[in-house]
């Protein structure tokens, strides 16, 4: 049986079946983050004080109620560094390419010999838009990454 340096945390038999299985890298970002809690011995309350949100923040995280668009990257990042795992632990390649997408976009850009033009008709933008992206003024869409860039490693 999996032991874990629990405080105030009571585990529920299934909560003890999750952790045991496969790579955690692999779930999904409501798993991950129930996951690195766990692991770290924190209750959702303990993790909410320590991050600085509420408990029902915790709470609509780790049971799947934010859209993957409307999670914080920012508190994910921070989540992350409480249970004593890397900042992108519970980042999936969408939240990673949102927190460092001018550089995907230069990188992807240069790869492709694409102009501002080309990446704009490619996406279906303003070549302004393009130049805001660069600059880190606003980002591409979610529907964006997932046509254009998901397949993109940096």
């Amino acid at each position: 049986m999996l032991m874990l340096p629990m405080k105030n945390c009571k585990l529920h038999k299934n909560a003890i079946t999750s952790l045991s299985k496969g790579n955690p890298a692999e779930l999904p970002v409501h798993q991950r983050i129930r996951h690195a809690r766990l692991t770290a011995g924190l209750s959702s309350t303990e993790l909410a004080a320590t991050v600085g949100v509420g408990n029902d923040v915790i709470s609509r995280y780790e049971n799947n109620h934010i859209t993957m668009q409307g999670m914080d990257i920012e508190l994910l990042k921070k989540i992350a560094v409480a249970c004593n795992r890397d900042k992108h632990f519970c980042c999936d390649d969408y939240h990673i390419f949102k927190d460092n997408f001018a550089d995907y976009i230069l990188k992807h850009m240069k790869a492709n010999a694409l102009t501002n033009q080309a990446l704009s008709e490619l996406c279906g933008v303003s070549v302004q838009t393009v130049k805001q992206w660069k600059r880190r003024r606003c980002s591409p869409k979610y529907e964006l990454w997932e046509k254009i860039f998901k397949d993109y490693k940096k």
